[in-house]
């Protein structure tokens, strides 16, 4: 055992090193979680878009097979390339899908959503080809979505789309 007189102080440097150890492990913590949370909502964001996608191409399936004469398959043609599904209430008692033209409003604050709708050609042998000829019983659907991650303008926007084909039967 040493003399009280030369471990005088010596306690002091154990408590600093100690607490520079322990907000490394703090700062270090911090950032991990920090990142995971941006990866969480990064995640969220693109669950949500891909279902507002599927939405949009349910939503145009829905009408071209429906029998309402304000939203069927000849209402597709006048979508052209840029338009938005929405739900409609103006047959008594009745809900449908139906496109408008132009821009919608963003979904949840963040999400805007378009879809182009196409003819298909088909060759001789009915494949598609776009040197085909116009198949009347098929359209290209593609639906596209856009946003900014925390709907801050300054981030850099994401875009993912997916297409469908719908037929006429």
């Amino acid at each position: 055992m040493k003399p009280p007189s030369e471990s005088k102080g010596f306690a002091i440097i154990e408590v600093i090193i100690s607490m520079l150890i322990a907000s490394a492990l703090i700062t270090t913590f911090q950032a991990l979680i920090l990142g995971i949370t941006k990866n969480n909502i990064a995640n969220k964001n693109q669950l949500q878009a891909t279902m507002y996608l599927k939405e949009a191409i349910e939503a145009t399936k829905d009408i071209s097979q429906s029998d309402i004469p304000q939203s069927n398959w000849a209402t597709l043609d006048t979508c052209g390339a840029n338009c938005h599904p929405v739900i409609k209430d103006d047959v008594p008692g009745t809900y449908y899908w139906s496109l408008d033209v132009g821009s919608g409003p963003l979904l949840d604050n963040k999400f805007a959503r378009y879809l182009t709708i196409s003819k298909v050609k088909r060759n001789a042998s009915g494949a598609i080809d776009g040197n085909g000829t116009d198949d009347p019983n098929t359209r290209k659907v593609t639906a596209t979505l856009t946003w900014r991650d925390g709907g801050n303008p300054n981030t850099i926007p994401h875009t993912i789309s997916t297409e469908a084909l719908l037929y006429n039967f």
